[in-house]
């Protein structure tokens, strides 16, 4: 089944850059939609690194609370 979404005009454009370097990888044409599916499967926040704007701080703030959350972390099988 098809939906549609709504997304900022700057979300389409990366999006559409995701579909178009991937399909240099392929050499084949990409619809926005396998674009998703590969981006899904890579499973890596660092995919979309540079891909958003934030200030020093933001991105100090947001390395603080990963870095407290893996602290926070226990292995379930320890």
């Amino acid at each position: 089944m098809l939906k549609s979404v709504k997304v900022r005009e700057e979300n389409y454009e990366w999006l559409a850059r995701v579909a178009g370097e991937l399909q240099g990888k392929r050499g084949a044409r990409v619809s926005i939609d396998e674009a998703l599916s590969w981006l899904k499967k890579k499973g890596s926040i660092m995919e979309f690194a540079g891909s958003w704007k934030m200030t020093d701080r933001e991105s100090e703030l947001l390395l603080k609370r990963i870095r407290g959350e893996w602290r926070a972390w226990k292995p379930k099988y320890a």
